[in-house]
This record gives C-alpha cells, structure tokens and sequence, in this order.
C-alpha cells in the first residue's frame, strides 16, 4: 500500500515510502510530512452544565479533548458523544501499515467533516515494520463465524494474530502530547467491554493505568476517558443511534478492499451489533464507499497527468 494517496477536497496525503526505524515521526521532520491537519473546529454545541463542586451550581464548562478516530463504530459513536461533551480540538487517525489505513483514513476524514472538526493523519511506519500481525503482514486474517466471537478460546486465539505490539499505548502517548500542546485535558478512546475480555489495551484497567501514567508526562494532567468501554457493541450501536451517528461513513473492517468484506472479525462484530440496521447500511455503505474510491481514482488521475 506504500504510495498510495487518499484525496480530500482538492488535497492530497501521502503515506511516506521507504522509511525505517530512524525516520518515525519523534524524529524525522515536520509533523505535516506525514499528514494534513484542517482548520481547527469551533464546534461547542450541546454543552452540558456540569455542577461545580464548590458552589453546587450549575456552570457550562466545556470539556476540551483530543479523539483518536480510527474511523470505526467505537471511535465514531465517542468523537458525537465527546461533542456532546464539550470541544473537540482535533482527531487523530493514525497509518502504520494496516491493510485498511486508506480506508480507514477516508472514514476519519468523512466523519470529521460530518461533525466538521480538525482531524490529522499521522505515519507510524517503525510500528508496521516490528509486527507480523495480521493486519499489516498479509497473513490470513481470522475469519470467525458469529458463534465463534464469545468462545473464550478462539477469541484469545484471534486476538493474537492481529495483536500490534504496544498499538493504543503509542496511540495514547501522541494523543495526550497534541492535548497538552491544545490546552486539551482529555484524550477520548473509542475501547469497548466485548473485545476488552481478549484485548486488554481495551479494557477500563488499561485506561485508568494510561492516565496515572500522564499524570506524571503531561503538565496539564492529561485524563484518557472512553464513553464507551462499559458497552458491548449492540451497546455501542444504540448509543450511536440516539447521537444521530451517521452509519453509513463508518469503516469497520480489517481489510482494505472497495467494500467492508463482511466475514473478518471486525466486520462480524459491527454487523452482529447492528442487527435490523444491516441491509440497509450494507446498501448505503457500498454506494458511498463506491463514490469515495471513484472520486480518489479521479484525483489521483489528475494528480499524476
């Protein structure tokens, strides 16, 4: 996939070729060379009053937050709840290597737009060249049946072909970094109960551990919160719902391909969680997949002329 460039609205990213260890982006250049950051977002509606602890009144003190946005139904449903919530300054949607990074980062992009806050790319490649995950190597990804999610065992099983070394730590670590830069103080993440019990990097143990760690690394005390970590993801769907979450821009399969391949096990979850929701979002999905992919082939058409 190196090369490849997903285009936005006349402006082009490109995942950076050939680099190594020396080159991650803690020390190589620029943080624009491997991404592209839109205007900050002004988005402040539905603040809620919170009761101050000293005068018991109701104040409106917005909750100012950096979310990391994968694109997918977690990320997606915590980035309207965090609107909800107070400012988001930006997302952060992050390339290191994984089969579906362009897919991925078109949705982050469609879903920023959508609730038109910044959302900026970041290159990870050292995290792609440690790993023999699934996800980055071309292994065969697991294929679960439906039955096979909630068997302990082959979920575990699952789990390790695509686990990705220190993956959300690293996610966690650059996300309070922009926050405390932002004047943010909490990073949003998008961690659930169902996958929580193979995924301990998803789990609530893990998030209150990241944020006593940057207690200690961040001047402003950075928190790491997820509204969704105590749901499963029919949980996670329905919250989705009463946010008026728009379905249909979200990317939730491992894979790359011009549609979501319905059989790996990120697909199995989202669609099992989705129920009645199914065909008609299959249907609205792989329409506005299609007119993404046509539209980038246009670009990069152009581009290369």
């Amino acid at each position: 996939m190196g090369g490849v460039q997903t285009v936005k609205d006349g402006a082009a990213w490109k995942r950076p070729e050939g680099r190594g260890l020396k080159d991650v982006i803690f020390g190589s250049g620029p943080l624009s060379e491997f991404g592209r950051q839109v205007p900050k977002s002004n988005h402040t509606s539905h603040l809620p009053l919170r009761t101050s602890r000293s005068t018991g009144a109701d104040v409106q003190r917005p909750l100012k937050s950096v979310v990391l946005l994968s694109g997918g139904l977690d990320s997606a449903v915590s980035l309207a709840h965090a609107l909800q919530d107070g400012a988001v300054q930006l997302c952060l949607t992050f390339d290191y290597g994984q089969q579906a990074a362009v897919r991925e980062i078109e949705a982050a992009q469609a879903l920023s737009s959508h609730y038109g806050v910044a959302q900026q790319t970041i290159g990870l490649p050292f995290l792609g060249s440690i790993t023999d995950s699934a996800l980055i190597s071309g292994k065969e990804l697991p294929e679960p049946g439906n039955f096979e999610l909630d068997d302990p065992g082959q979920a575990a099983e699952n789990a390790l072909r695509v686990w990705v070394p220190n993956r959300n730590g690293i996610f966690i670590s650059i996300a309070a970094a922009f926050a405390e830069q932002l004047d943010a103080s909490t990073v949003i993440a998008g961690f659930n109960r169902e996958e929580a019990a193979t995924f301990p990097d998803n789990s609530m143990a893990f998030a209150a551990a990241a944020t006593a760690a940057l207690r200690y690394s961040t001047q402003n005390r950075v928190r790491v919160v997820s509204y969704t970590q105590h749901l499963d993801k029919t949980g996670i769907v329905e919250l989705g719902k009463r946010l008026g979450v728009p379905f249909e821009l979200i990317w939730s399969c491992y894979r790359g391909e011009k549609e979501m391949c319905g059989r790996c096990e990120s697909c199995r979850r989202f669609y099992r969680a989705l129920g009645p929701l199914t065909p008609d979002l299959r249907k609205t999905a792989r329409k506005t997949n299609q007119r993404d992919t046509e539209r980038t082939e246009r670009e990069l058409n152009r581009i290369t002329e």
